[in-house]
């Protein structure tokens, strides 16, 4: 991947006059100092260095270009620890910096850095803290920072694409493995630690805490808890990365005894509907918000198809009715992270001056609701759930009493909830689904877990 290109359009975006300054992560520790989780850099700094090394840093001069990285020199404590490792400049050849110093230098470069110093906003209480040091307390991130690299990281290149389908090959593997442990009678527990054990195998790392659950209504139920019994719709929320850490993120949700019956088919059968409508509609110029509210309106169809929803489906649409079963947003942008960049914060990165974050419930949670562009990569993720606490909320609170049956949506409560996740790259003239096929119709599904 070429860093200093992406360097080269960050300064074409800011202008020339400032300084850039881009925060490596330090190890995180567990409990004391030298035990440290398993380290991840800080995407940013890993888009535009490339450097997979604990607390470096990055400055780059707006005016000339040109960019140093400060970062730390092997001394004997490191080669007694950690082996022998060559000097900074040699470890850092892949980022293609102009130049190198020692890390301790970093406070007495940013001092006489030119001006405005602009930075991100911080991901980790470590990092905050860093910058604290460096710049002050009254020093604020850059929103013209975080709009520069939101317009450059949206749009994934070649090398990025390979990345993400290295992921999604890999993640294709760990949901085959699922569709193999879904069995009546078995514990959630030990199937996870199958899938843990898959994602060791594969070389990569879980892109982030599975979800594996016959409680799919709790859309993020990490307990692995209980065992699997005929009739459950076992939600697997799961996803590897690749060699260069890109993520994938992908759902199926699978009918425990192999089979689909009753309304667990049609509540299957609503979200694969809204999520083939949303598919077919993500193209460059699209509004994703747009995007989102047409996937709902295809759940309350198929909800008033069963008897629960009547009136203008017209005015439910776009009173997001459809938020008492669809809760969250249809996506959000994947990349290094796999929810990328909303970190640098979501209005900033996933809305503009033209679409405004909404604000009923439901649509509110849409992480990204701006224009599509070519080359973003998002996931389309539909969801219905039958979730008995925000049902009874809703009614509660004589939200839409006009158009749902509560008394018929209760007897529903207890069903769980189906969500479908795939990841698409919008294209010149609509989206390609990325990755390996994963089983989603009804029937493959009961055919692989059967």
């Amino acid at each position: 991947m070429d860093h200093a290109a992406r360097r080269t359009r960050l300064v074409a975006l800011l202008g020339d006059t400032g300084t850039v300054v881009v925060l490596g992560h330090r190890p995180a520790t567990r409990d004391h100092a030298a035990d440290h989780y398993p380290f991840r850099q800080d995407a940013s700094f890993t888009y535009f260095v490339g450097l997979d090394e604990p607390g470096a840093a990055a400055l780059i001069d707006l005016a000339s270009g040109e960019t140093t990285l400060f970062g730390t020199e092997p001394d004997l404590d490191d080669q007694l620890w950690h082996g022998p490792r060559p000097p900074l400049a040699d470890r850092a050849a892949a980022s293609v910096a102009d130049r190198f110093r020692p890390l301790a230098d970093l406070p007495a470069a940013i001092a006489t850095a030119p001006l405005p110093i602009h930075t991100l906003p911080s991901t980790r209480a470590t990092q905050a803290a860093d910058l604290r040091a460096l710049l002050g307390p009254d020093h604020r991130p850059s929103p013209d920072l975080v709009r520069a690299v939101a317009h450059l990281r949206e749009v994934k290149d070649a090398a990025e694409l390979a990345e993400i389908e290295q992921a999604l090959t890999r993640t294709a593997g760990l949901h085959a493995t699922a569709m193999g442990v879904v069995r009546p009678g078995r514990s959630v527990g030990e199937a996870v630690r199958e899938l843990d054990a898959f994602v060791a195998r594969s070389g990569g790392r879980w892109a982030y805490p599975v979800i594996f659950t016959p409680r799919g209504e709790v859309l993020h139920a990490f307990e692995h808890e209980g065992t699997m019994a005929t009739g459950d719709l076992l939600l697997h929320d799961g996803g590897v990365t690749s060699d260069g850490g890109y993520a994938a993120d992908i759902t199926r949700t699978m009918p425990v005894g192999g089979r689909f019956d009753g309304r667990a088919r049609l509540l299957h059968e609503a979200v694969l509907a809204a999520q083939a409508c949303a598919l077919s509609l993500l193209r460059p110029g699209v509004r994703h918000i747009d995007v989102h509210y047409a996937a709902g309106r295809v759940l309350l169809e198929a909800f008033a198809d069963a008897g629960l929803v009547r009136g203008d489906l017209d005015a439910a649409t776009e009173a997001g009715a459809f938020g008492v079963v669809f809760p969250h947003g249809l996506g959000h942008l994947l990349g290094i992270e796999v929810h990328d960049m909303e970190g640098l914060g979501e209005d900033l990165v996933g809305y503009d001056e033209e679409t405004v974050r909404p604000s009923a419930f439901g649509p509110s949670n849409l992480r990204y609701g701006k224009r599509l562009r070519e080359g973003t990569v998002i996931t389309v993720e539909p969801g219905a759930y039958l979730n008995g606490p925000l049902i009874e909320w809703f009614r509660a609170e004589g939200r839409f009493r006009d158009l749902w049956d509560w008394a018929g949506l209760a007897e529903w409560v207890g069903l769980g909830g189906v969500r479908i996740e795939d990841v698409a790259v919008v294209t010149s003239d609509g989206a390609q689904v990325l990755g390996p096929p994963i089983p989603k119709s009804a029937e493959a599904l009961e055919a692989a877990c059967g």
